[in-house]
């Protein structure tokens, strides 16, 4: 699961960077672009949640992580900005 995610989000951050650039910069300025920018990162979020939530039925989350850190942690390895930094 976590590596068809991977996968997936490493096909779609080439492809969305320039509009996320875009929204990141008119974030603090303009509602709708916060609100697009926001929608679509819950949507990742939400991916990893399903991701992890399957590891931990799966009996392989490690016990020092809930399942609401490790979405949390999967998120943000999976973030555009660290895509950001690691490519660009």
């Amino acid at each position: 699961m976590i590596a068809r995610l991977h996968r997936r989000v490493g096909r779609l951050h080439p492809q969305i960077y320039g509009m996320s650039v875009v929204l990141r910069a008119m974030y603090d300025t303009d509602k709708e672009a916060a609100a697009t920018w926001d929608d679509r990162m819950q949507a990742v979020r939400y991916g990893c949640e399903a991701a992890i939530h399957a590891i931990s039925e799966d009996g392989c989350l490690t016990d020092e992580l809930t399942t609401v850190t490790g979405t949390d942690l999967l998120w943000a390895l999976l973030s555009v900005e660290n895509w950001e930094r690691l490519v660009c």
